[in-house]
């Protein structure tokens, strides 16, 4: 694949790899999302590649007014890579995964096998939870099935290709099966932690990956304490959260993973620009169901940035800029 920078790879100051060696912790980086749309697009991807698909024109352009004027939320668009195995001649596969409810475990699936030219009444549909049963012949049956993406969306940020195809051809040729598909996708957010993936369905991050963890990963998704240093945090919470959230699988154990759950920032610092600056302070909730008393339980943590780190956000020769690390209170 060719590689869209105006650096040579061995010229490249790799933005994960500044951020590993300046030891930024990748927890608390993961996207927030209620809804995800993936679709099944041929490669290559350029950076902005979903205005220049004309058969999705109708879709993106109502994606977009529903975005601004506030009425799509916390909803993440994905084009995942045909695979020589999984993929239909003449079909387009279509993966929607949403939010069932304020506390969950894991994330419902609606997926879809249908030919091109109806991918976009089928994400219009999607987006605005209309004429479904329209598509209901074009469904598939596959709630069994885990599905992992990769990110190799070079185009984008050099770091994911050029350490993320590794990853996902591992993945691909020694894990894939009946109950387990591999793909790659495109930009997720977060190139810093690359090489990066998302597991569904419970949708949670995960960055920084070497080809040593994988088969905990992948078999042993329960074990929090080996895979702690590649959490990047579960999609269901804001990235505050996130951290909370990790501390208390470390506590209660891999039941967690079982619990039904949900969070919300209590109180935190007023920043000035909440989409660049990082509060030095935030208190958090998390309730969760504890399916044995059948209780929800509520706790509370407070955050206080402890250090800061320099880290790049894009491959390149570009400046370093400071990152928040947080210490977490349980029951302040």
């Amino acid at each position: 694949m060719l590689l869209e920078s105006p650096l040579t790879l061995d010229e490249c100051q790799f933005c994960n790899l500044v951020s590993q060696n300046n030891g930024e912790d990748p927890l608390g980086s993961a996207g927030c999302y209620d809804q995800w749309l993936m679709m099944e697009l041929p490669q290559p991807w350029e950076a902005k590649f979903w205005t220049s698909r004309e058969e999705l024109k109708p879709f993106v352009s109502l994606m977009s007014e529903l975005i601004s004027q506030g009425k799509l939320n916390k909803f993440r668009l994905s084009a995942i890579a045909p695979d020589k195995i999984y993929s239909e001649k003449g079909l387009t596969r279509v993966i929607y995964y949403y939010r069932p409810g304020e506390l969950f475990t894991n994330l419902e699936k609606r997926e879809y096998l249908l030919p091109l030219d109806k991918i976009n009444d089928l994400a219009i549909s999607l987006i605005t939870s209309s004429n479904l049963d329209e598509f209901e012949t074009y469904r598939k049956n596959s709630d069994n099935i885990r599905e992992i993406l990769v990110c190799t969306h070079g185009n984008v940020d050099v770091a994911c290709s050029r350490f993320g195809y590794p990853i996902y051809e591992k993945l691909r040729k020694e894990y894939s099966d009946e109950n387990l598909r591999v793909w790659r996708c495109s930009h997720i957010g977060g190139h810093r932690f690359a090489p990066t993936l998302i597991d569904f369905p419970s949708g949670r991050y995960w960055g920084h990956l070497n080809l040593e963890i994988l088969e905990t990963l992948i078999n042993s998704p329960e074990d929090i304490n080996k895979l702690r240093p590649y959490y990047r945090g579960w999609s269901g919470v804001s990235y505050l959260e996130q951290i909370f959230e990790a501390k208390l699988w470390q506590e209660i154990g891999k039941k967690w993973l079982t619990y039904p759950k949900t969070g919300r920032v209590i109180a935190q610092e007023k920043v000035e620009n909440e989409e660049e600056e990082e509060p030095n302070w935030a208190e958090i909730e998390i309730s969760y169901l504890e399916l044995e008393t059948q209780k929800v339980i509520t706790r509370k943590g407070k955050l206080e940035a402890k250090k800061e780190i320099l880290t790049l956000a894009k491959s390149g020769n570009n400046e370093l800029f400071p990152v928040k690390q947080y210490q977490l209170n349980v029951n302040f």
